[in-house]
């Protein structure tokens, strides 16, 4: 397809993108949806537009800012040990849940950051969360 094809099919979604909006909001028809996001969000990076027209399908949270290293060459090295020191924070189970329920297409989490994953106390339920989300 050429760009112009793309652009004409964005034109053509730009006018009926408040009755997409519902169509996605809406708890049925899941399949369709999904298709009708990728689609959204295609366009929108092939055309290079400032705006994303649709939902995010992957993200990375941060589920806690502990750590039990101190690598020098790490930038959380010197926010939580340096001068003026942050103070580590986990990030709950609920907040997690409220964040992943935001984002209904969502199929790749990555939780990573600046702490050690494995040092939240709620990362088992996080990652129940997350299968029992995927099946």
């Amino acid at each position: 397809m050429g760009i112009e094809t793309y652009i004409s099919i964005l034109t053509l979604l730009g006018g009926y993108y408040v009755l997409i909006k519902k169509l996605l909001d809406s708890p049925s028809n899941s399949g369709l949806k999904s298709a009708i996001n990728q689609l959204l969000l295609g366009l929108s990076n092939k055309l290079e537009l400032a705006h994303a027209y649709g939902q995010p399908t992957s993200v990375q949270i941060e589920s806690t800012t502990y750590c039990n290293a101190k690598c020098s060459m790490c930038g959380r090295t010197m926010v939580y040990t340096g001068k003026n020191p942050k103070k580590p924070k986990h990030m709950s189970f609920q907040k997690f849940k409220k964040i992943m329920l935001k984002l209904p297409y969502c199929k790749y989490i990555d939780l990573q950051g600046l702490g050690e994953p494995l040092l939240n106390p709620d990362l088992i339920s996080i990652i129940k969360f997350c299968k029992e989300r995927k099946s």
